[in-house]
């Protein structure tokens, strides 16, 4: 089961989490040239990323065992945020029981993409576009591959 970042955060400010979210609020990279993070379509994003840690800040946060997201996950996430190339649409963004933070690009139910960004430097992937399934991982070091960028088009063209 996904978690959603949801309106539920809007209740919750950041004092209730000031450490963390203070550290979550700077800028962290540099790398912004040629991003989505130009746009305010990246300040979206990064928006729903903080309601998400707020949402999943504590261990069983979905009711059952999920593990916390992170302030490693969250950084992680918000790099991939900032690394996602110019004409790439804004995804749907959750959290996983493992405390990973998931990136959802969906058409349909056969054309979806979804990516689960690790705290180590990490991404996995898992795509279905039409009979067609395709996974794996690969490093991430700012830089979203021409795989996931190439997949996430397929899924999200007519």
């Amino acid at each position: 089961m996904i978690f959603k970042a949801s309106a539920l955060a809007a209740n919750l400010s950041c004092a209730a989490y000031a450490p963390a979210c203070v550290e979550y609020q700077r800028p962290q990279y540099a790398e912004v040239s040629k991003s989505l993070c130009a746009s305010s379509a990246s300040e979206s994003l990064l928006s729903e990323l903080n309601e998400l840690m707020l949402d999943c800040r504590l261990p069983g946060w979905d009711g059952y065992d999920a593990e916390a997201v992170s302030v490693d996950a969250y950084r992680a996430a918000e790099r991939f945020i900032r690394s996602l190339p110019i004409g790439i649409p804004c995804p749907e963004i959750g959290a996983d029981p493992d405390g990973c933070v998931s990136f959802e690009w969906r058409k349909s139910a056969r054309r979806t993409v979804m990516v689960s960004v690790r705290t180590s430097n990490g991404l996995d992937y898992a795509a279905l576009i039409g009979s067609a399934k395709f996974h794996g991982s690969e490093p991430f070091f700012g830089t979203v591959s021409e795989t996931l960028q190439s997949l996430i088009r397929r899924v999200l063209a007519a």
